[in-house]
């Protein structure tokens, strides 16, 4: 098992050997950092390995201040993964499912197009979404209303508006703490493409299933 591995909750119940509903509480309760996606609580295996050796009742190396930041982090990263899911459906009457995250290793895309754009505030980091080709296209066509066949420069306008969208819709939900930064997002395409993210975190990665095929969302934070 790797110490950057990301486990669900049945697989953080077993690793700690206790009860699911145990894992979920310290999960709500903040004890222990935790991304929820979704409905669905992940975690990192090197922040359970801090809290396995526990020494003057704080975990050995884990620094309360950086429990807080995860938390917060969790609290920026999950409006964008819910305002994906909700533009996409509003905009092309598309039902999004998340997958199981992971740590993105590498700049190359798993994709055909991709928008990205920055953020800034409190937390400070990037956001990316990864299109496959069919399903740009199937997403672009609903929304112009015309078949579409290939990615050209209208798909791609229309991949920053909706980067644009997605970007703008959680910072009324996260409050003052979070606030988009002001440039038009960058689009990038063609089969491989790199993506560089404006900071040097880990970048979580959020992998997406549709009727229309798959796409991934990107959230890289200091």
């Amino acid at each position: 098992m790797l110490s950057d591995e990301i486990l669900n909750i049945q697989e953080v119940s077993d690793y700690l050997k206790i009860p699911v509903s145990t894992v979920y509480k310290l999960a709500q309760g903040g004890k222990v950092p935790a991304v929820k996606v979704g409905k669905h609580w992940r975690f990192m295996k090197k922040d359970l390995d801090h809290l396995l050796n526990k020494k003057d009742g704080h975990p050995a190396g884990f620094d309360p201040k950086r429990k807080n930041s995860m938390k917060m982090k969790a609290e920026f990263i999950n409006p964008f993964l819910e305002a994906t899911i909700s533009v996409l459906k509003t905009m092309a009457f598309l039902e999004a499912i998340p997958g199981k995250p992971s740590i993105k290793k590498g700049n190359s895309s798993v994709g055909d197009v991709s928008g990205i754009v920055g953020i800034t505030g409190e937390a400070e980091g990037s956001l990316c979404i990864t299109f496959s080709k069919e399903c740009i296209l199937f997403i672009i066509s609903q929304m112009l209303g015309a078949q579409l066949k290939d990615i050209n420069e209208e798909v791609k306008d229309a991949v920053g508006e909706l980067t644009n969208m997605i970007r703008g819709f959680p910072e009324a939900a996260a409050g003052d703490g979070l606030h988009v930064s002001g440039g038009d997002p960058s689009v990038i395409s063609g089969q491989g493409h790199e993506v560089k993210h404006i900071t040097k975190g880990p970048i979580l990665f959020i992998p997406f299933s549709s009727m229309a095929g798959n796409f991934v969302v990107e959230v890289c934070f200091k």
